[in-house]
């Protein structure tokens, strides 16, 4: 399950970057059969150390210096290697060939793309999520993202290291420098491995529900279907 759970994160994050990319934060819910426990992997992310108070909103929503140390990553791995089964080249095969082979744009691609299109013109983004002339792909095209493909695969040779300590860190900390984002190579250094929590329980009907604890939301979860 585990193995599949990743697998399925690192193909959605080609097809929809905006629910699973590798610049995102991931937080995930698991049973563990070998322990008997429910736990929670809170991979919650942290700001750049360069990123101040002083910061106005607007610019905390958009553009380079709205980024924090992304963590998908590094938690996909840790749950792969914590109770995953599969080699993680094989786990991120899917998403390699959906980002070289490409995939249909959806409707829900093309309305966020278009939503985020004056955000995406302003940064070095908009190569990678709009078509020639800076518009949305058009729903059902074939997208393909080689570039993505070609990080993809770095990190099926040569694993998440590489994202946080090699040749793609350094990637992000020079396009960081050009678009004036925070973001550092000192950032992405200590990796954010996900820390291992308790989950928020709560019933419903017969049924025991486990969810996020904090810094996510769970327990407003567990408090509608206290009220429901």
């Amino acid at each position: 399950a585990v193995d599949a759970a990743v697998c399925a994160a690192l193909a959605l994050g080609v097809c929809e970057p905006m629910e699973s990319g590798l610049g995102g934060q991931t937080m995930l819910v698991l049973y563990s059969a070998s322990e008997g426990r429910v736990l929670a992997l809170d991979g919650s992310s942290r700001a750049p150390q360069r990123a101040g108070a002083q910061l106005g909103l607007d610019q905390r929503r958009h553009g380079c210096r709205a980024t924090t140390v992304p963590t998908t990553p590094a938690v996909l791995e840790y749950a792969r290697r914590r109770w995953g089964t599969l080699p993680l080249s094989r786990l991120i095969q899917p998403a390699i060939d959906l980002a070289a082979g490409g995939f249909p744009i959806t409707s829900l691609y093309h309305k966020l793309a278009s939503r985020e299109r004056p955000h995406l013109l302003e940064g070095s983004a908009a190569p990678f999520f709009l078509a020639s002339g800076g518009h949305p792909p058009a729903i059902g095209k074939l997208w393909r993202q080689p570039v993505l493909a070609g990080t993809l695969s770095r990190l099926s040779q040569h694993g998440v290291e590489d994202f946080y300590q090699g040749w793609i860190a350094e990637r992000i900390h020079q396009d960081m420098i050009r678009c004036g984002g925070w973001l550092r190579d000192e950032d992405l250094h200590n990796i954010p491995w996900p820390m291992e929590r308790d989950v928020v329980r709560c019933r419903f009907g017969q049924s025991e529900v486990c969810t996020m604890p904090p810094p996510g939301a769970g327990h407003v979860l567990a408090q509608l279907l206290t009220a429901w």
